[in-house]
């Protein structure tokens, strides 16, 4: 007897299943996982993260046992990795941040599920990927520095008016 495991998907937690084949002994056959009850399918759905043995009895009573089948638990998404184009701002700039690594939806510190996003305000910013199988745990953290936009300079003139090739001399 050979058994066949289908491992769960991202949608429900309880979707593997196991279906067990048979050659030899005299039909009809009942299965049981573990010791469980004997049915008359040879397939197991439903079923959660574990080991499971198949056991087939023949109409003789006669019984075997397959090698254990290990239905595998799903886990989530990685996190991402972020990066930015800066991490220094000043003025009316912005930094453009972007997550890579997520085949799901992202989700920034900052609320926005847009990827790359644009910020212009100091601070931390991380992000999770969110699929079927759940949430990861937060990326990498990129700190946005914003500084002050530097003060226009104050210009002054020896002159106000110049005439024919006078020349003004600026001072900053």
């Amino acid at each position: 007897m050979t058994s066949t495991a289908t491992q769960p998907t991202c949608t429900v937690t309880s979707t593997g299943s196991i279906i067990a084949n048979t050659s030899g002994g005299t039909a009809p056959f009942t299965y049981k996982i573990n010791n469980g009850l004997l049915q008359s399918s040879n397939i197991f759905n439903g079923l959660l993260a574990g080991n499971y043995i198949v056991t087939v009895q023949d109409a003789n009573g006669c019984t075997a046992s397959a090698n254990v089948v290990q239905i595998s638990q799903v886990l989530p998404p990685n996190a991402p990795f972020i990066s930015s184009d800066k991490t220094s701002i000043c003025g009316n700039e912005v930094a453009i941040l972007t997550a890579s690594n997520c085949t799901g939806v992202i989700t920034w510190s900052n609320g926005s599920n847009q990827n790359p996003i644009s910020v212009s305000t100091s601070g931390n910013y991380t992000a999770t990927c969110t699929n079927a199988c759940g949430m990861s745990v937060a990326s990498n953290v990129i700190q946005i520095n914003k500084g002050a936009a530097p003060n226009a300079p104050l210009i002054s003139s020896d002159k106000t008016s110049i005439c024919g090739n006078e020349v003004a001399i600026l001072t900053a």
